[in-house]
């Protein structure tokens, strides 16, 4: 039961992430207000919590429920899979700090600020990963 749970978790996680990044790029715009900037900066703390959901419950998948931590470690695609998570969550950070400067420049609703082009990228970086890293993860269920 305690596997089913904590399989139920690390999807929910994935989903979060996912969802979060897609209604960033969403709201995401060439000059912010305060308001946006608020609601960009709530989205991004969710998709930190969907962050440490799916690490959690990935690790837990791995090494205490599910198969035996032998099944996922013998292969190199774990190390793939891994990487790849290290290098979303680092990606994460480039958004999170200009969100976090940003709310301290805006004073009112009337004022906006101009975000640099490269945090659209990176958040489509985040969104290609969320494609790739399910893919290394079926190959790895699979014993690839």
């Amino acid at each position: 039961m305690i596997d089913l749970l904590v399989r139920y978790l690390h999807f929910l996680g994935i989903i979060i992430l996912a969802s979060m990044l897609v209604a960033q790029h969403l709201l995401y715009s060439a000059n912010i207000n305060r308001t946006q900037l608020a609601r960009l900066r709530t989205l991004n703390k969710v998709y930190g919590a969907g962050l440490g959901i799916a690490f959690v419950s990935g690790l837990l998948l791995w090494l205490a429920v599910g198969k035996p931590k032998v099944f996922y470690s013998t292969g190199g695609l774990i190390h793939i899979k891994l990487t790849l998570f290290v290098v979303l969550a680092g990606l994460s950070m480039v958004p999170t700090l200009f969100f976090i400067r940003s709310a301290k420049t805006l004073n009112d609703d009337t004022t906006a600020v101009t975000p640099p082009k490269y945090i659209i990228g990176v958040i489509r970086a985040e969104l290609t990963l969320l494609v790739v890293i399910p893919l290394v993860a079926v190959l790895m269920a699979n014993g690839a």
